[in-house]
């Protein structure tokens, strides 16, 4: 539906640019880039964030005490 085109399965047609298309542009230009961003942030934004945490806590555990 994002690219306009319409399938037609019981009049075996293939529209582009229909009027019936054009209702649904806006609805699945948002479904779809909710899904690529949904998509970025579970596969990068939080393996990142996960990789973050445990270099912190590394780096907790190795730093050299204070002298005091």
């Amino acid at each position: 539906m994002m690219l306009r085109t319409n399938i037609d399965l019981v009049g075996r047609e293939i529209a582009f640019g229909a009027p019936a298309t054009q209702w649904w542009v806006s609805l699945a230009t948002a479904v779809i880039f909710g899904l690529c961003f949904a998509t970025v942030l579970t596969l990068i934004v939080t393996l990142c964030g996960l990789m973050l945490g445990e270099s912190v806590a590394a780096w907790h555990r190795h730093r050299p005490l204070a002298a005091t």
